[in-house]
């Protein structure tokens, strides 16, 4: 029969126990250890292979450029034609500030009258512009020669001179309007004479007495 300890003995664990305990904390604390080493050096691997992806990156975008130089050169292309347009769109703005200050007025839309000499028919005078509420005066000229019937703003194309008329001593011939400056009235077709030369003339009177003969 198995004997009883009386009340109020003390209890003593099994050797046994012990030894299970200190070999469990063991394995327990070399288990940790393990983690540890494990995470370092998980760790030291992934900041080894930072530089290898940023080098594998590199060498593709390098890759991409040497396959597609055509793409690379449009790109260029577009950029040059960019900057070049800035460059005129400046150069447009500043032409037109100094014309401003030139002219002193930002209006574009004038209408111009005609060409008054100052004295006479022909010569040197002034033509008055007005754009909304401004006005202006332009120097002009009228020639004194067989063009101041039409003036000089209208441009016409002429023919050739004809032969000379014995009767009259003129010489004619017609033209054709190409074009109307400062928003003239121009005749679509005139006909305009001038005097022969003193040669021609006497070439024609000499020729008129010859038939009369």
């Amino acid at each position: 029969m198995r004997a009883e300890l009386p009340p109020g003995s003390a209890t003593f664990p099994a050797a046994g126990s012990d030894v299970r305990a200190a070999a469990q904390r063991e394995v327990v604390s070399t288990c940790d250890q393990l983690k540890l080493v494990l995470e370092r050096h998980k760790g030291k691997r992934s900041g080894a292979e930072r530089p290898r992806e940023r080098e594998t990156r590199a060498d593709q975008a390098r890759e991409r450029r040497s396959q597609h130089p055509g793409e690379m050169q449009v790109r260029g292309l577009f950029l040059l034609l960019v900057l070049i347009l800035m460059a005129v769109a400046a150069e447009a703005g500043k032409n037109k500030k100094d014309k401003v200050k030139k002219t002193g007025s930002e209006c574009e839309d004038w209408r111009w009258g005609p060409c008054t000499p100052n004295s006479k028919d022909c010569g040197v005078g002034y033509r008055e512009g007005t754009c909304k509420e401004e006005t202006k005066r332009l120097k002009c000229k009228i020639p004194c020669n067989w063009k101041k019937e039409f003036g000089a703003d209208c441009k016409y194309k002429f023919e050739s001179w004809g032969g000379c008329d014995a009767a009259t001593g003129l010489k004619a011939r017609s033209g054709t309007l190409k074009k109307a400056l400062y928003n003239a009235e121009c005749q679509e077709t005139i006909q305009v004479t001038k005097p022969c030369s003193p040669k021609t003339k006497s070439k024609v009177k000499a020729r008129k007495g010859k038939g009369k003969d």
